[in-house]
């Protein structure tokens, strides 16, 4: 890791742990539901829960919900501290309620998320504006990965989904495969991260396939926090998580996350889902 990055994370961990302890004896902390089983959640949770109670001198407790609407109530009703959501849902909570909810860091695969658009490897479909005409399979509305972005995409392709294509939603990825691999749909949008792990996970063949588009990389999925934290509570919660490859342990953590490290989640970072959300008419 960088060595100014540890010694900044460094500065603001001690700048921070007194305002920590001191607002507050639990921290709770959830992430919008991932199809495992809140068992399986609270399960990976446990190791980072136990690292971040030590480091912050707080109790890190695990809050399960069944639905994305239902955690995104309890952030903005401030029965949760820091919850993991997708992009999408992010930008549309801080329209609905600007300022108390603030990206605060992330994988650093997060950090660069592409989504792709695929189509049987044997389809006469070549480029984007072939799509025109057919049936594109989206995942929910407010899906920065599976929707807002390959949107997004394709707008500046000019091609107009509303008009030039056939759009069908799906109220998950993993509805949206089954469509394409029924034939529902000529061509689907994914995470690209969703489609490689299946492909490295045999849930699909990938010879079978082929990625017609891929958008740029933007943000997605981050760990965002209540707005009325104080700034230094926040830099002290986002320096446990920078200082993670460094402490022992830590690197078993990042495993079971999936990652290599965490990095800062600028609000900035985001506005390309906020640009996209507004081109989709679900924020002004």
């Amino acid at each position: 890791m960088n060595p100014f990055l540890l010694r900044w994370g460094a500065g603001l961990l001690l700048a921070g742990l007194t305002g920590v302890a001191a607002a507050q004896s639990v921290l709770r902390i959830s992430a919008v539901p991932d199809g495992r089983t809140p068992e399986q959640q609270a399960e990976q949770f446990e190791p980072l829960g136990d690292y971040l109670s030590k480091r912050l001198k707080t109790r890190a407790q695990w809050v399960p919900f069944k639905t994305e609407a239902q955690l995104s109530a309890a952030l903005l009703a401030r029965k949760v501290d820091l919850a993991w959501i997708p992009a999408g849902t992010l930008v549309m909570l801080q329209a609905q309620a600007p300022s108390q909810v603030l990206p605060l860091v992330q994988r650093d695969e997060d950090a660069r998320s592409r989504s792709v658009i695929v189509v049987r490897a044997d389809s006469a479909l070549r480029k984007p504006q072939d799509l025109k005409g057919r049936t594109l399979g989206f995942g929910p509305v407010s899906s920065a990965a599976a929707h807002l972005m390959p949107r997004a995409a394709l707008l500046a392709a000019r091609i107009d989904p509303a008009r030039d294509l056939k759009v069908s939603h799906a109220q998950n990825e993993e509805a949206v495969l089954q469509a394409l691999q029924s034939g529902q749909v000529d061509a689907a949008a994914f995470a690209q991260a969703t489609w490689e792990g299946w492909g490295a996970a045999s849930r699909i063949d990938a010879r079978q396939w082929r990625v017609l588009m891929s958008t740029e990389p933007r943000a997605d999925r981050s760990l965002s926090v209540r707005g009325d934290f104080g700034e230094g509570h926040r830099n002290a919660i986002a320096a446990a998580f920078l200082a993670l490859e460094a402490v022992p342990g830590g690197k078993d953590i990042l495993r079971s996350h999936g990652t290599r490290r965490f990095v800062l989640a600028p609000p900035e970072a985001f506005d390309p889902v906020r640009d996209a959300a507004r081109q989709a008419g679900l924020i002004r």
